[in-house]
């Protein structure tokens, strides 16, 4: 199973560190050539020309030459997924090297560790001072950078491997290369560099009960060279700590397969049980569905006997309805017809007033409205202006506003169709306007006629009109 780790750490003059005693323990020499066998693989690369044929020369010089208060390296150890081979591992190693110092052309030293088999891993020292294509002895690389003339100062130091954001980036980082290098070699296995928490909880989102149960086990501890130590028969607090949450991890998941088993047991039981209720269930159904069939056929027939009584009463209201429908049609012609009547009388009437003969509408309020007649029979005609002439036209406007009241009446009438409602309406001209509240007075008296002219439902009809009321 693919397990992540990736851990960075940091080594200063400051901290009691020293760089060429971690690139002898990575690479196993000097008093660490014992464990000589644990190395797989080791290489260097980005080292200055005067370190390039020996890499131990520019950790040593480091140490030397590097300020007091200056970090000396900086080390990313991460593990390598076991169901990776050798060289799979060794291209990925490299690859994640390359990744993290190739952009800024970072001196590094790497070593691959065996594990024992069960643990390989790899420890990256990564110098924070970059090539930048400058000659300088090891005493000048060390030496603080001039940013105004670069080849007089040090090896400008790198500031991007320092940060919260960078760790959170790397770790990112590997998790996709390491992926991207699993799949490549057909293997179904993934890491993630999120907490188990975290993976839980997005598994428990989405729905994955199985996979939330697996992620809740203990996270696993690091070993290290503690693992060395307890190989040679050392005594070690951290590796019974990583053994007892192992036999933890393996009793919780024998515990979970019981408890699936047991469930599967006591599904199978429940469906067992289940049929046999399916059995019966029908068998009672069969003979309630026959119940239901025979107590429809007696409410049916009671029903039809019932709609055959009643056939009469409904004869009779029909006929009434059709009685007043054709009242109601009745209506509506006759009162169509005298519209059209008063319409062509209005017609003959508005003709007569455009002849020659008729009296000039010289007041300017009253040019639309009728004027007092005149005949040649009348023996004297009034004078404009005088009182017999303002009398008539008072006569002749009363007329005009009473004939327009009506004509509003008319229009409002619920009997008569809607195309002689609009020609009255038009004909009452602007008699509502001047008089909104005797308008709307007329208005709720017609609806109150339309309601009232409305065919009422006899809800007491039938053989149960004198049963009383329903309980």
């Amino acid at each position: 199973m693919a397990i992540y780790h990736l851990n960075v750490k940091t080594g200063s003059r400051g901290g009691g560190q020293s760089a060429v005693a971690k690139a002898d323990y990575i690479e196993r020499e000097g008093k660490y050539e014992k464990d000589r066998d644990e190395l797989e693989h080791s290489e260097s690369g980005n080292m200055p020309g005067w370190a390039a044929d020996d890499p131990r020369a520019y950790w040593s010089a480091a140490d030397e030459h590097e300020r007091a208060n200056g970090r000396l390296f900086v080390q990313v150890e991460f593990a390598l997924p076991a169901d990776l081979n050798e060289r799979q591992q060794r291209d990925l190693a490299r690859s994640f090297a390359a990744d993290l110092t190739g952009q800024e052309r970072l001196p590094y030293t790497m070593a691959l560790h065996r594990g024992g088999g069960e643990n390989p891993h790899v420890h990256l020292m990564i110098s924070e001072r970059g090539l930048d294509g400058h000659d300088r002895n090891a005493e000048q690389w060390f030496r603080r950078a001039n940013t105004q003339e670069p080849q007089k100062g040090g090896a400008r130091k790198t500031s991007s491997l320092t940060g919260k954001q960078w760790l959170a980036d790397t770790r990112e980082r590997w998790k996709t290369a390491a992926n991207r290098a699993l799949e490549r070699a057909g293997s179904a296995a993934r890491i993630d560099h999120r907490s188990l928490a975290a993976q839980r909880a997005e598994a428990i989102e989405r729905g994955q009960v199985e996979r939330a149960a697996e992620l809740s086990r203990k996270p696993g501890v690091h070993l290290g060279p503690e693992r060395h130590r307890a190989q040679r028969g050392g005594q070690s607090r951290v590796v019974e700590i990583a053994e007892w949450i192992e036999r933890s991890n393996r009793a919780d998941r024998a515990e979970r397969a019981e408890a699936s088993a047991q469930v599967d047991r006591a599904i199978g039981g429940l469906r067992d049980r289940e049929a046999m209720v399916g059995r019966l269930d029908r068998a009672v159904r069969r003979r309630e569905a026959w119940a239901r069939i025979r107590a429809k056929t007696a409410g049916v027939m009671k029903a039809t006997a019932k709609w055959i009584s009643a056939i009469p009463e409904r004869r009779q209201e029909r006929r009434i309805q059709a009685e007043r429908e054709a009242e109601w049609a009745a209506r509506r012609e006759r009162n169509t017809r005298e519209g059209a009547e008063r319409m062509a009388k209005w017609e003959r009437e508005r003709k007569v007033w455009e002849q020659p003969h008729a009296p000039m509408r010289t007041p300017e309020s009253t040019r639309y409205e009728w004027q007092p007649k005149r005949t040649q029979e009348t023996a004297r005609e009034p004078e404009v202006g005088s009182p017999e002439w303002l009398a008539e036209l008072e006569r002749t406007r009363a007329q005009a506003e009473a004939e327009r009241r009506a004509a509003f009446i008319r229009s409002i009438d619920h009997r008569v169709d809607l195309v002689t409602q609009r020609e009255w309406r038009r004909q009452s001209g602007n008699w509502e306007d001047r008089h909104p509240q005797e308008a709307a007075e007329l208005k709720s008296a017609a609806r109150s006629a339309e309601r009232a002219d409305r065919p009422q439902p006899d809800t007491q009809r039938g053989p149960d009109r004198d049963s009383g009321p329903s309980l």
